[in-house]
């Protein structure tokens, strides 16, 4: 693995430290092997309570036999079971891999911090110089809003037991959710200089004997003298310079960040210290998130009235919370702080814990024989939770509706969010999941078997997010059931070379240089009785 790579892991890896299952709050989470096959669609076709504890109350059509048709996938009214899921999904949204990569390659091919003392000291080169410009175009290419890594995974165990008058469950729930927000921290560069001795320090040994090339130089020149208060010769140089580091001065939002910087250099005048220095800006990566540890009783009771199977249910639940928010800083990459310890230190040091009670309820309906219909409101009552970052970190309401259709050996679903919910851990992100799922069961009577499931999911909330295809196969053996899928968008982008969707270096694959949009792993066991 290459430092850069390493880089990407340290940041992944502080997106998911600590994080011990699923978050609410953010996206609906795809718990459970069946709804992750089957592109989420959970709330009228699983029986978790975590989908839908409505679910748990409902009772299963009949065959000619008076025998459970679904047995394998549900519970009777007379039934118990147990059972244990596990969730895994990440989302690279925007091009934050790729300008990871980019700062990676930056800061590890050029030891800045020795620049900067060169810089400070009146002995840079004109190199120098020119990294010093670049340093500023990463720093800028991070300034995008609704881009980051966004993060969760989790699971559930629940013990089930339905009876003729009503169904109850149990269940323990450990959630996280984290995102890596690229922050630029203009506000703190504008107060900074090239360098704590002014500009007589930055030319020292260069000089100021170049002149701006191109129209864009041009301009950037005039930009310094009028607004930055350079003399023509040193502004023409630090033209000159930015021409020949190839930086976009055509961008007015970059030219206007390095002319901040030089009236800075100009204005400290040899009175700045090395912190007030570029290299030590607070640029970086935010990261935030939510730990959550749910714990609670699921009761549903079912009815039936003019043909109409329904039922009707509720979670109860106390839930233990775990905010934390953390700047991981450029010059702090540099440093070589960007480690797991490190990290993990920073995060004991800097998380609140709080807890409260929350609330879901869910509804089904069968109107017809394999038909049905269901809603479910998470959090209903929206817990808030303490936490150190701007407004409140709570969970809100969130209304999921899904249909299911069971022809015997087939069954189809869909599921979506009924509106866009937004992203405490990722600013400027929001979700609205919507998805739908096939499965193929023709052994669903027999004690053992297989089934297969294939779907697709989408958050239609953002526009530039992929479509998610997912799979998963499912075996039982009597009580015992073993679920897995998983699910990845079915291109992936090129880090190196944006213009191209594939690498052509047939040694390097996924997690290399290329990687997918979004992804995620589920898996589920369960033992599943009935009378």
């Amino acid at each position: 693995m290459t430092l850069r790579h390493a880089l990407l892991a340290g940041l992944v890896a502080s997106a998911l430290l600590a994080v011990t299952g699923p978050a609410a709050a953010e996206d609906w989470p795809i718990v459970g092997a069946r709804a992750r096959a089957m592109g989420g669609a959970g709330v009228a076709n699983d029986v978790s309570p975590f989908w839908n504890p409505a679910a748990l109350a409902l009772k299963p059509e009949k065959d000619e036999k008076g025998k459970d048709k679904d047995k394998p996938s549900r519970l009777s009214l007379q039934a118990y079971g147990l059972s244990i899921e596990a969730t895994w999904e990440m989302a690279a949204v925007g091009d934050i891999i790729r300008d990871i990569d980019n700062i990676a390659d930056f800061f590890f091919t050029n030891d800045f911090q020795a620049i900067q003392g060169r810089l400070n000291a009146g002995t840079a080169t004109a190199a120098d110089i020119r990294t010093a410009i670049g340093l500023v175009k990463q720093i800028h290419d991070l300034d995008k809003e609704g881009e980051g890594l966004y993060a969760y995974t989790g699971g559930e165990g629940a013990v089930m037991v339905s009876m003729p008058w009503f169904s109850f469950g149990l269940f323990y729930r450990g959630f996280g959710i984290a995102g890596v927000d690229p922050v630029v921290d203009w506000s703190f560069l504008s107060n900074s200089a090239f360098a704590d001795g002014g500009f007589a320090e930055v030319f020292n040994t260069t000089g100021t004997t170049n002149s701006p090339a191109t129209p864009d130089g041009t301009t950037f020149s005039s930009e310094l003298q009028t607004q930055a208060g350079l003399p023509a010769v040193q502004a023409n140089e630090l033209a000159f310079q930015a021409e020949q580091a190839g930086v976009p001065l055509n961008d007015p939002a970059f030219r206007a960040a390095l002319v901040a910087i030089a009236q800075a250099t100009v204005t400290a005048g040899g009175g700045s210290t090395e912190l007030d220095t570029l290299y030590w800006n607070q640029s970086g990566f935010d990261l935030r998130g939510l730990i959550v540890k749910e714990a609670g009783i699921s009761i549903a009771r079912y009815h039936e009235f003019f043909g109409l199977h329904a039922s009707l249910g509720v979670n109860l639940k106390y839930i233990e919370a775990v905010t934390f928010q953390n700047r991981i800083a450029l010059a702090r990459i540099q440093d070589g702080e960007m480690t797991l310890d490190k990290i993990l230190d920073d995060f004991n040091r800097r998380r609140d814990v709080s807890g409260t009670f929350g609330v879901d309820a869910g509804f089904l309906l069968r109107p017809l024989p394999g038909l049905s219909f269901g809603i479910t409101g998470r959090n209903l009552n929206r817990p808030v939770f303490a936490w150190e970052g701007p407004r409140s970190y709570y969970l809100p309401r969130q209304f999921r509706a899904g249909a299911s259709f069971n022809l015997g050996a087939i069954t189809i679903a869909a599921d979506g969010d009924l509106y866009p919910v937004p992203s405490r851990a990722l600013q400027d992100y929001k979700s609205q999941i919507i998805g739908a799922g096939i499965e193929l069961n023709p052994a669903a009577k027999d004690e053992i078997g297989a089934a297969l499931r294939l779907g697709a999911y989408q958050n239609v909330a953002i526009e530039t997010e992929e479509i998610v295809y997912t799979a998963g196969i499912a075996i039982w053996f009597g009580p015992l059931r073993i679920e897995a899928a998983a699910a990845s968008t079915k291109a992936t982008y090129d880090v190196e070379n944006p213009d191209q969707q594939f690498d052509s270096n047939p040694d390097e694959g996924w997690f290399e240089d290329e990687y997918p949009e979004r992804w995620g792993l589920s898996a589920t066991v369960s033992l599943k009785f009935g009378f």
